[in-house]
Order: structure tokens, then sequence, then C-alpha cells
């Protein structure tokens, strides 16, 4: 299993029990969720200046949640070129210093019901029993970033409309890196294209 996944993973795990508390959808809607795809939505360019390193192209990962009545969802990550691993493989911590992931999950929510405002809110009570605290940030609708600890250094949560999206810039093998800082600035340039 690759770093990539293994994050990819954990943000996932993230996630779903902010979704274990949206509660029950009604089986279909009268107007369908927007498509939007996650990869479009950022360049490397655009993550290269926020992180301050090149990324790759972004590699599509399989979508998660949605179905009947829960909308669609898409996510992309983006990594920074892999380091040498020593010869030994012992010092993980130097093989990983300076590698980042960065990705983003897309939630393209019905027009009808309350997916998009309960997911925020679902993201803002799973904070608490995890032992993070979330805190309001001023983008789009309504935003929270909720920090953690390393490899993921926390998760910015933002709704515009009936679209919610996270974005998790990881700094593997680091510690101490500011990711709040890039994952703003990648929020507002997905914002600008939504």
């Amino acid at each position: 299993m690759s770093r990539q996944s293994i994050i990819h993973g954990a943000t996932i795990a993230v996630l779903a029990a902010g979704l274990a508390a949206c509660g029950d959808r009604e089986e279909g809607t009268a107007e369908a969720a927007a498509s939007l795809v996650a990869c479009d939505l950022l360049t490397p360019d655009e993550i290269g200046e926020a992180i301050g390193k090149p990324v790759g192209e972004g590699q599509a990962e399989p979508a998660i949640g949605g179905g009947p009545g829960m909308g669609e969802t898409t996510s992309c990550s983006w990594k920074t070129p892999d380091n040498v691993a020593p010869a030994n493989n012992l010092d993980i911590a130097a093989a990983l210093a300076g590698q980042m992931i960065v990705t983003l999950i897309v939630w393209s929510w019905p027009a009808e019901g309350e997916g998009a405002v309960g997911y925020l809110r679902s993201m803002r009570d799973a904070a608490a029993p995890a032992g993070m605290t979330p805190e309001d940030v001023p983008i789009g609708d309504e935003a929270v970033w909720i920090g953690g600890a390393a490899p993921l250094g926390g998760m910015l949560h933002v709704r515009s409309g009936d679209v919610t999206y996270t974005l998790s810039v990881a700094a593997l093998g680091a510690g101490g890196e500011d990711t709040r800082g890039p994952s703003e600035t990648l929020a507002q340039a997905v914002l600008a294209k939504l």
C-alpha cells in the first residue's frame, strides 16, 4: 500500500465518521446533484505555489459515499516527487521527510434537503469526540478547520451552496509544517472555480 493510499484512507476515515452523523436522506430527489471532477478544480501550479514545492499531475481516487439522495463525490490527490529511500530502509522518517500529499474531496449534494449543511455540521460534531477543536474560517458560505496531528495536520471543510469540499495537505515525515495556510489558499482557488 502506497503512502498516498494510506493518507487518502485516513482522510476517508475522518469523513466517514462525519457522514455517520448526517442522518437519513430521502431516496431520490427532483433535481440531481451537479457533477464536479475534483482533479479539474486545482492545477499542479496552484498547489505548488501554495505549498512551496512542485507536485505531479492529480491522481483521481475511487469515489466514496454518494448514492440515491446523497449526491456525488470525486476526489483527487497530488504529491511531491518521492524522496530517495535510504539503502537500509530503516530510516523511514528520512525517506518521507519533505514529502507532501494534497487531497481534495468534492461532494455535490442534491439541491433539496440539508446534505451540504448537515455535512459541515457533522464535521464539527465529529471533531470534539476525536479531541480536536473546530475553528470557523471565512471561506464560501461556511468553512471549518479541524486541526490534527501529523501527518495529516488537519482538514479544511468548505460549503458553497450545495457543494462541500475537503482539503487535506499532509506533510509526511515532518513536524510543525503549516498546512492550514496552504489549505486556505487552495480552498479559495477551488471556490473561484465552482
